[in-house]
This record gives structure tokens, C-alpha cells and sequence, in this order.
């Protein structure tokens, strides 16, 4: 397997960052129109859809393909470290909260992509996962 290193999952990491912020925004500010919510009221219903995105994005659509649409982009795929497969819905869902607890320590648990042998941060170590970089197959 090769390992996907700590700068092309950082770029991966901005694009699906941007997509999943587009996708959060559009239905947040159609509800706030359509129902003149209020800034308060609109903020509640961003972090809702928020949610919504995030839990779809990584828990449902990751565990299908393998991949997020950032991560596609540059033919990077996680998978599960002991069977190479797609990874579950459970290490999905890991794998997310290992993203919060990553951003809480300051970013560190990203960071150690760049130095782990296998270039595993902290939410693949705690969710068994590895992020490979594979060649597209053409169709």
C-alpha cells in the first residue's frame, strides 16, 4: 500500500472542507428566507444542516465509495487496516470524532500524518484506518 502523505490530505481536507460548507450554507439561507428566521434562529438551523452534511459525508458516503470528493480528486481512498477495504459505518463515524478531537489539541492530530511511518493521524489510529493513494481505474 502506498500511504497517503501529510500535504495532499491537507488539500483533499480544504476541498471537502469548502464542499461541506457549500452544502451546510445553501439550505441554511434558503430556510432563513423562506421562514424569516432570525439571526439567532439562523445560526441553529446552519449547525443542524451542518451536522446533517457532515454525518451524510463521512458516515454514509465515505463507507460506500472509500472516498470523499476531495480525496477523489487526487485518487485517495481510506480504507480499513486490516482488510483493505472500505471502512465501516462505525469507523466512519470514529474517524469524524477523531476530527474534533484533532482540532481541539490544535490541529495535532493532523500533524501526525506528516511524521507517522504509515502517515496515520490520530483519527485513523482510533478508528483502525489508513488513507492510500491508489490509480484510477478507467472505465
Amino acid at each position: 500500500m502506498k500511504y497517503a502523505g501529510f500535504w495532499i490530505r491537507s488539500l483533499a481536507f480544504l476541498i471537502d472542507l469548502i464542499l461541506w460548507n457549500v452544502l451546510s450554507l445553501i439550505p441554511q439561507y434558503l430556510a432563513s428566507w423562506m421562514f424569516h428566521l432570525s439571526p439567532f434562529n439562523e445560526q441553529i438551523v446552519g449547525e443542524l444542516f451542518s451536522i446533517l452534511v457532515l454525518l451524510g459525508y463521512y458516515c454514509w458516503y465515505q463507507p460506500k465509495t472509500g472516498t470523499t470528493p476531495g480525496k477523489q480528486i487526487f485518487s485517495l481512498y481510506v480504507v480499513d487496516e486490516r482488510t483493505g477495504g472500505n471502512p465501516t459505518r462505525i469507523q466512519s463515524f470514529i474517524r469524524l470524532v477523531g476530527y474534533l478531537v484533532s482540532a481541539v489539541i490544535l490541529g495535532c492530530g493532523f500533524l501526525m500524518a506528516a511524521f507517522h511511518p504509515q502517515k496515520k493521524t490520530l483519527h485513523d489510529l482510533l478508528a483502525r484506518t489508513a488513507v492510500v493513494r491508489r490509480k484510477r481505474e478507467l472505465a
